[in-house]
């Protein structure tokens, strides 16, 4: 009976284990998302400061990459409905008027 216990015991321990790691990376990938979103911020505000062709070029690779952050976010956070589509079409949307990088 006790050993019947403490697998109950366990097995509630090891799911929680597995909740805290599934938590910290939806963490980290939104502070991801975050830390690009104000990099890109910084600099589109350069490119639109200095719009000379290597800081417009940098800033187009980097809106560009932005894809590959929310890719991430959404594999990582499936079950969390609540922006993705929104945040999806706002991507696709933003995508159309990008140039594409020469490099």
């Amino acid at each position: 009976m006790v050993g019947a216990v403490g697998l109950q015991v366990l097995s509630g321990v090891n799911r929680r284990a597995e909740e805290a790691v599934t938590l910290q990376r939806k963490i980290a990938a939104y502070r991801q998302l975050q830390h690009d979103t104000t990099a890109q911020l910084y600099s589109v505000t350069s490119a639109l400061l200095v719009p000379d062709a290597p800081t417009l070029e940098a800033t187009v690779r980097q809106l560009n990459q932005f894809g590959y952050d929310f890719d991430r976010l959404q594999f990582v956070a499936k079950d969390e409905s609540s922006c993705s589509p929104r945040c999806a079409r706002n991507m696709t949307s933003s995508s159309r008027w990008l140039p594409r990088s020469s490099s």
